[in-house]
């Protein structure tokens, strides 16, 4: 059996477990770091992968923290937290991370169908218009591009090099300089 471990992070809901082996000649549970103990040591594997000296540098710390004594006074972060979970609102000035997320999840569950399906469309104007502006950029790079590449040509035919050369300076084929050098004017 194959489970996985993962790094704690404080701001990120993930899921923190013990991967445990089963050895089929035995049957019997045995720790990752093949021990066969609680799992407090880590193999060298577990060290390069995680960074870690000891298990329980894996595993996170848990706090029990009691909501209803919070006097509603923020001052960090975890006290925002607190505050919210407490009062199921937002502090009025926040600065905690993830508070943004959850303040736009409060918004939207408080709106009524009519004002969830107009957020919605404007979500979707939105995606378009961020489409369409990532179109034109790409459209705006690739005639960048070709502007440099015809000033490249005009001006490596300008100082005299010859078509096969001024095609491998500027990337492109000989007939497609020429085409550049006849639309410029500069060959008949």
């Amino acid at each position: 059996m194959h489970s996985g471990l993962f790094k704690f992070d404080p701001f990120r809901v993930g899921y923190v477990f013990k991967l445990t082996t089963l050895n089929q000649r035995s049957q019997r549970a045995r720790d990752f770091d093949g021990t066969g103990g609680c799992g407090e040591q880590v193999n060298v594997r577990q060290k390069e992968l995680f960074g870690i000296t000891a298990a329980y540098q894996i595993y996170p710390e848990y706090y029990i923290i009691k909501v209803n004594k919070f006097d509603d006074v923020s001052k960090d972060s975890l006290d925002e937290w607190i505050y919210y979970f407490k009062n199921n609102r937002l502090p009025e000035n926040y600065s905690a991370p993830g508070l943004d997320k959850v303040a736009e999840l409060l918004n939207y569950n408080n709106m009524d169908a009519n004002a969830k399906a107009q957020y919605e469309a404007h979500q979707k104007e939105l995606a378009i218009s961020y489409g369409v502006l990532e179109t034109a950029k790409a459209e705006g790079r690739a005639e960048g591009e070709a502007k440099k590449t015809i000033a490249v040509v005009v001006n490596s035919f300008r100082l005299g090099l010859d078509i096969p050369t001024i095609a491998i300076v500027a990337g492109i084929s000989e007939q497609e300089a020429i085409s550049i050098l006849k639309e410029q004017g500069m060959m008949s």
